[in-house]
C-alpha cells in the first residue's frame, strides 16, 4: 500500500491520538494551531487513506478471567496457500489476539490468552493438531508493555 507524505500537522495529529483517541477536535485544533472543521478533516482523510486505521479500546484480559499469555510460534508446511490458510483459520479463534507472520525459523507468531495451563495446552495442542503445522514452540507472557505512539523519525 502506498501511504501519502505526512505534514508536520498530520504527524502531530496522528501523534496527539495516538496518545488520547478520545480528544475532541477542539482540543486537537487547539494543539496544532488549526480550524477544529480543518482537523477534522484531516483526520477523514487520514482514515480514507488508511494511515488512521481505527481507534480501539485496550482491555485487561483478566478481566474474562483469562490469566494466561502466550507466545505461540509455529511452523507450517511450506505450501504458500496452507500457510495463508493457517493464517485465516487460526485468527477466528477468539483466544487468538495477534498473529505476526515472519521471517526466519518460525513461520508465525501468536499471541494468545488462556483461563489456566490447561486451557492453554488445549489450545496449543489444537494448534499442533492442524495438517499443515510442522512444530510449535510455546513462551510464557509475564509482562506485556505496549508503546502507544510511533516515532516520529521525520519530524
Amino acid at each position: 500500500m502506498n501511504f501519502p507524505v505526512l505534514d508536520r500537522i498530520d504527524r502531530s495529529l496522528l501523534r496527539l491520538l495516538q496518545e488520547d483517541a478520545r480528544r475532541p477536535f477542539k482540543e486537537l485544533a487547539t494543539k496544532v494551531a488549526l480550524a477544529s472543521s480543518t482537523v477534522h478533516e484531516r483526520v477523514a482523510r487520514l482514515r480514507k487513506q488508511g494511515v488512521l486505521r481505527g481507534v480501539h479500546a485496550d482491555v485487561d484480559h483478566r478481566a474474562f478471567g483469562l490469566q494466561i499469555q502466550a507466545m505461540v510460534f509455529v511452523r507450517v508446511l511450506k505450501d504458500t496457500e496452507k500457510g495463508e490458510g493457517f493464517a485465516e483459520q487460526i485468527c477466528l479463534a477468539p483466544w487468538v489476539l495477534s498473529l505476526y507472520h515472519l521471517a526466519g525459523r518460525q513461520d508465525f507468531a501468536l499471541h494468545i490468552v488462556a483461563r489456566d495451563t490447561d486451557q492453554l495446552r488445549e489450545q496449543v495442542m489444537s494448534i499442533t493438531a492442524r495438517d499443515e503445522v510442522r512444530g510449535v514452540e510455546t513462551s510464557l507472557i509475564f509482562e506485556h508493555r505496549r508503546n502507544h505512539v510511533m516515532p516520529d523519525y521525520a519530524g
